[in-house]
């Protein structure tokens, strides 16, 4: 299960933003914006696209308008 953090964070990977850009809107350090990522990662697995597939996340079904 993902933490309101991570589910943030998950949208933002999902409009193709980059880890540095995280930081940024979400007011976070680099390392704590990469320590979020690497957690959604591991959580999702298999499921999360390889690199450079992220903008493709909210068209793939993984997240859903809500």
């Amino acid at each position: 299960m993902l933490t309101a953090r991570e589910l943030e964070v998950l949208g933002l990977l999902a409009d193709g933003v980059s880890t540095r850009e995280i930081s940024s809107r979400l007011f976070i350090s680099l390392n704590t914006a990469r320590n979020h990522v690497q957690r959604v990662i591991a959580k999702l697995g298999a499921q999360l696209p390889a690199r450079g597939g992220r903008h493709r996340l909210g068209r793939s079904g993984i997240l859903s308008a809500g």
